[in-house]
């Protein structure tokens, strides 16, 4: 987001400070639906078909009411301590 960006104002870097948009989840969610798309059916992938369904058509903003962003920080977690388990050795 402020990579290209060199012509500040006090107020478009606060407004960039605060933008809603969670950029860490362009490159986190897409391999996510596209595993889940590949998956064969069975009762894992329709248990969480609801929740994809919801990740499939958010915007990658937060909110303080945002069901999208909660579940995409959750799956985020948890995909962090089973990588850090599978680099112990201990998944």
């Amino acid at each position: 987001m402020l990579k290209d960006k060199k012509d500040f104002t006090l107020q478009t870097l606060i407004d960039a400070a605060f933008d809603s948009y969670l950029t860490a989840f362009e490159s986190q969610v897409p391999p996510l639906l596209k595993d889940y798309d590949a998956a064969p059916a069975g009762p894992l992938k329709a248990k969480v078909a609801e929740q994809i369904e919801i990740l499939r058509g958010w915007n990658l903003r937060w909110s303080a009411s945002s069901v999208p962003t909660s579940l995409a920080v959750f799956w985020s977690d948890e995909l962090q301590r089973t990588v850090a388990r599978l680099r112990q050795g201990s998944a």
